[in-house]
């Protein structure tokens, strides 16, 4: 719960900070994109970051271009993942970008 509260502190300071290869600032996030020859890092705006929640792993990805810009986080095998999927969606539920039930 630490990590949680501290992370979303730092958002609202507008500090730069990382969850695993998860890169947050004020104006977006940058995550690992996987191609079928290469991997590269790409950034995604605020207003443009969606996710999604599976059983077994959670997807975060890009409004403009979700077959593209893609990233998927699962449970079971990626360190974090349940900090990652809360801060994240807490950040977006503030914005106003996302809501949950």
């Amino acid at each position: 719960m630490q990590a949680f509260q501290s992370t979303i502190i730092k958002h609202k300071n507008k500090e730069i900070f990382s969850i695993g290869d998860v890169h947050f600032d004020n104006k977006n996030i940058s995550i690992n994109v996987s191609g079928i020859f290469s991997q590269k890092r790409v950034k995604i705006s605020w207003e443009s970051v969606r996710t999604k929640n599976y059983f077994t792993y959670f997807a975060v990805y890009s409004q403009q271009n979700p077959k593209e810009i893609n990233r998927s986080y699962y449970y079971l095998e990626d360190w974090n993942t349940n900090i990652l999927y809360s801060v994240l969606r807490t950040i977006l539920r503030d914005k106003g970008i996302e809501s949950y039930k």
